[in-house]
């Protein structure tokens, strides 16, 4: 060139950014940021809120015989604290009053 002067060239576009390796023995969700969070049911999503009725047709598809639950009812509560506030859990009560935690525990109690 006659002028000496070396020409400029464009700048390439930076490459992508490449998301962060998985920190490994971390739960997905602890320490994260709210939006990051694994979305649990709510109570209002009707995912997790379980009745008698579902409890009797799990049940009969494990071979159990209809009308088992009869007299049998549910409690579904929000959890208000911890990392899991704001889903939902059900308890299934027999008529004498003995909670099972999931209809696995029921269909253990009758064998």
């Amino acid at each position: 060139r006659a002028s000496g002067r070396s020409r400029k060239r464009p700048l390439a576009p930076p490459p992508p950014q490449a998301a962060p390796p998985p920190q490994l023995g971390k739960r997905p969700g602890v320490g994260a940021p709210a939006a990051a969070a694994v979305k649990r049911p709510r109570l209002s999503d009707g995912l997790a809120c379980r009745s008698v009725g579902g409890l009797s047709e799990y049940l009969v598809s494990c071979g159990g015989r209809e009308g088992l639950v009869d007299g049998w009812y549910t409690r579904t509560e929000v959890r208000q604290a911890g990392s899991t506030a704001g889903s939902c859990y059900t308890y299934f009560f027999s008529p004498a009053g003995k909670r099972f935690r999931s209809r696995v525990e029921v269909a253990r109690h009758f064998g």
